[in-house]
This record gives structure tokens, sequence and C-alpha cells, in this order.
């Protein structure tokens, strides 16, 4: 009987975990078009074994360590399918604003305040394996973290990347390890049934 219930547990916990995966935009047209117009785009896909989970979609914009949740999809309630996939895009508009799309059940644009220079649309990799129970971060808009690096034998100021990118740290802890001042992320957050 022991060994049987665990079993269940441990078949229940695989059924809840959730992978995210990133591509960019596979038609090699469409990327040179977004090249050319300045977008950055990525194609975000959710896989889960379970269907119809409801969620929500929420943008996380912290500034100076403080964060505000906006949810994206409150008028329209979305459902997961097995897979899932959530499109992002986003554009400079100014020196200080950017115009985000995000398409997923329904679509939004979002044109936000905040100053564009060496800022990138990011991956935000995963920190552990996920489960339904945990907000999910998807995908990011930001600088990375500015430091100091040898370059052939001088040391010029940098800004990395890929060290906050493979650094597998939650976004929303960006502030304190990395000291990036504002930024933006996009979290799913599974909702009871």
């Amino acid at each position: 009987m022991l060994i049987l219930t665990s079993l269940c547990t441990v078949s229940m916990v695989a059924q809840d975990t959730i992978s995210v995966i990133y591509e960019s935009p596979k038609d090699a047209f469409v990327q040179k078009l977004m090249d050319f117009q300045g977008i950055l785009g990525f194609d975000v896909t959710v896989k889960t074994s379970q269907k119809g989970l409801p969620y929500k979609l929420c943008m996380v914009r912290c500034t100076n360590g403080k964060a505000e949740r906006k949810v994206l999809n409150e008028e329209i309630p979305c459902k997961m399918d097995s897979v899932s996939h959530f499109y992002f895009f986003a554009q400079a508009e100014s020196a200080d604003s950017v115009h985000i799309g995000c398409q997923y059940r329904v679509g939004t644009n979002l044109h936000i305040p905040i100053v564009t220079k060496n800022y990138i649309l990011m991956e935000t990799l995963p920190t552990k394996t996920y489960t339904v129970s945990d907000r999910i971060p998807l995908m990011a808009y930001t600088t990375g973290h500015r430091c100091e690096m040898n370059f052939n034998g001088k040391i010029v100021e940098a800004i990395d990347y890929c060290g906050v990118r493979y650094s597998k740290t939650h976004p929303s802890e960006w502030y304190e390890k990395f000291n990036i001042q504002d930024y933006i992320y996009f979290e799913l957050e599974f909702q009871p049934k």
C-alpha cells in the first residue's frame, strides 16, 4: 500500500511540472523584417500535461527594488492547453518609451515609459523545475548588469546580458543581485479551478 501511495504521489508531481522553451521566429523573412525595423521577438512555448488550467499573465515593473504587478488578461480569462504559445515583441519607440506586444489567447499592446538605451527583450531561464503552484517568469525587457571588463588590456565599462540571463535568477531578484534599476518582466500564474 505504501509503494502504491508513493507511485501516485510521484505521478501527480510529474503531471504538475511545467516546461518553458524559447525560440526566435523561425521564418527567415519575418526575422529579417524584424531586424530591419528594430523589433526584438520571441516565441515562448509552455508545456504541461494538464489541460484547461486557468491562468493570469502579469506584467511586473520593478523600479529601484519595488515591484508593481498588472494582470493583462483580467477581463478575458484564459486557459492553458497542454502546449501553449506566447509571442513577445518589443520595439523602442523613442529614448524613453517602448512598445511591447504580447500575443497569447488574446493580444495586448503596451506602450510603456521606460528608458530604452541598452535594453533588450530577454529570456528568463528557469531557476528550477516549475509547477502549477509557481509564478513562472516568461520574458523580460531589461538592461544587463553593468560591470568592468578587460578589453585588449584596457579596463572598460560593459553591460553583461548573458550573466543575467544564465544566472538563472528569478527576475524579482535582479535589483538586489545585479543592481538593475528599472525593468519589466512577464509572468504566468495558474489559478485554482
